[in-house]
């Protein structure tokens, strides 16, 4: 009694040809085929046509070993999450795959990286989801980085561990209220800014200064005036206050406007004082007879367009 294999499986198997016992020539790897099927003839001594025989079909099964770490369906993650949630918040979810079969095929996940991003963050072994172990404040941090191991229960020589990136966002909630840094009002102390009675409409009287540490839409600032009459608007973007109609100081000498400084949820105010100043004699009349001098209008002309430093020179005498 002779056996043979047939000729494809001749290159992955051999049989003993008296004995029938099967050999593999090769290393198989369950994860890139579980099974092979050949065919095995048995044929008895007989010569030419009077030799029987019989053929009947192998099938090797390849069974597992625990030779595959655990595998990331992807290399980098991104996830946002709010400010200001409690701990245990759900951040996402992290995924690694093994290819072998159970009880080879456990893995669990930890995190890895800079303690104090680590630390924030918690990840259920098992599952692969991520939750903050703390309410976050994008003010203080914008984003952490972590690192996730999916390691296998049993290292082999390929290796048991794989490590995904994991870039954290922390997304802006609207929690700062603006603040107005000018008109600073400290304590009961009120700012004041000076206007000529004679300034047109439209003069900018001053500007309103405020920041907002949120970002985007949370920190778009409105601007308005809360208690005024019609003296003067404010530019809603710019924060500019200007004049709206012409002034009088013999009726009013000083104002008081309240400013509203709002981002959509939250809002600032301040109080602002402005004082109409009389236009300056000086600018408008000649000198006087007792100063001995005979000056034409074109002199004085002359004289008041002298500046100094960007501001009008005011003479005291004319010498």
């Amino acid at each position: 009694m002779v056996y043979y294999l047939q000729h494809d499986a001749a290159t992955r198997f051999h049989i003993e040809p008296f004995t029938g016992l099967i050999t593999a020539l090769v290393s198989f790897d369950r994860e890139v085929i579980e099974q092979i099927d050949f065919n095995v003839t048995a044929m008895d001594g007989g010569a030419g046509d009077s030799a029987l025989y019989s053929m009947v079909l192998v099938s090797v099964t390849i069974t597992d070993l625990d030779d595959e770490a655990p595998t990331f369906q992807q290399n980098r993650y991104v996830f946002g999450v709010p400010e200001n949630l409690p701990q245990m918040t759900e951040v996402g979810k992290v995924t690694a795959v093994d290819e072998d079969l159970e009880p080879f095929r456990s893995f669990a996940y930890h995190l890895d990286g800079q303690k104090s991003d680590v630390e924030k963050f918690v990840i259920d072994p098992d599952t692969g989801y991520i939750f903050t172990k703390a309410s976050l404040d994008r003010e203080t941090k914008t984003g952490y980085h972590l690192s996730v191991v999916a390691q296998s229960d049993s290292i082999r020589p390929k290796g048991g561990i794989h490590v995904a990136h994991v870039d954290i966002v922390v997304e802006d909630r609207n929690d700062n209220d603006p603040v107005i840094s000018f008109p600073s009002n400290v304590g009961t102390c009120t700012e004041i800014v000076h206007v000529p009675n004679n300034a047109p409409i439209g003069y900018t009287v001053t500007r309103v200064n405020a920041s907002d540490a949120d970002t985007g839409e949370n920190a778009r600032l409105r601007y308005g005036l809360i208690k005024c009459g019609d003296e003067f608007l404010m530019g809603p973007r710019s924060g500019q206050i200007m004049v709206n109609r012409p002034l009088t100081r013999e009726v009013v000498y000083e104002y008081e406007l309240l400013i509203l400084v709002e981002d959509g949820e939250r809002y600032a105010h301040a109080k602002l004082k402005i004082h109409v100043d009389e236009e300056d004699a000086a600018w408008n009349s000649a000198p006087s007879e007792s100063s001995g001098l005979q000056l034409s209008a074109a002199h004085v002309t002359i004289i008041i367009g002298v500046t100094l430093g960007g501001l009008p020179y005011r003479p005291n005498s004319l010498q």
